[in-house]
């Protein structure tokens, strides 16, 4: 999981630019992101090249909404 924030926190400008607004789905082995405004739509992109595995998964925030992480 380190390994994971430590490229989430390389690439959080970028990410949080390109998705505003999305839910992103790490894929953290490859370092890339599956990204849609549905929730359901990023997971499902993420399960069809990693099935059975657990996502990590985050909301990035419109410029008008606060950052909540639960």
């Amino acid at each position: 999981m380190e390994d994971e924030f430590d490229w989430l926190t390389k690439e959080r400008q970028d990410l949080i630019k390109l998705n505003q607004g999305k839910w992103i789905v790490i894929d953290k082995e490859h370092n890339k992101v599956f990204a849609d405004e549905d929730l359901h739509k990023a997971i499902e992109g993420y399960e069809k090249e990693h099935p059975g595995e657990t996502p990590s998964v985050f909301k990035v925030p419109r410029e008008d909404e606060e950052f909540i992480l639960l």
